[in-house]
């Protein structure tokens, strides 16, 4: 599997983690949110070609 297929992975599976613990009760929505938000902030970038930053790469890159 390619990095970039499983950086998408992951992303997915983090974001949809959010949304589950977002809807039980008791869960702290505030952290759900920021969660959420930068999920969606990272994926406008990725769009925008602006991410990973200039200088940094995917985890385990070069190993």
């Amino acid at each position: 599997m390619s990095r970039r297929t499983d950086d998408y992975d992951r992303s997915a599976h983090i974001t949809q983690d959010a949304c589950s613990y977002a809807q039980q009760d008791g869960s702290d929505k505030e952290f759900a949110n920021l969660v959420l938000g930068s999920m969606l902030e990272q994926a406008r970038r990725e769009r925008e070609a602006d991410y990973p930053p200039e200088g940094h790469d995917y985890p385990r890159a070069g190993r």
